[in-house]
């Protein structure tokens, strides 16, 4: 895809840019991930248990 995207000549990015972009890609995965727990929790435990499910 890089390759196909990049007009003429191809410079590849410095590894600390590489390896900045995959971290900051980890923390914001994790961030998302973490969004439902924290509204879920908000519940109280009893409330949860007491729940029908239908």
């Amino acid at each position: 895809m890089y390759r196909l995207l990049s007009a003429g000549e191809r410079i590849t990015p410095p590894v600390s840019w590489m390896l900045a972009a995959a971290l900051a890609i980890l923390r914001a995965t994790a961030a998302l991930a973490a969004l439902p727990t924290r509204v879920a929790a908000r519940r109280s435990v009893a409330q949860t248990l007491s729940a029908e499910t239908a």
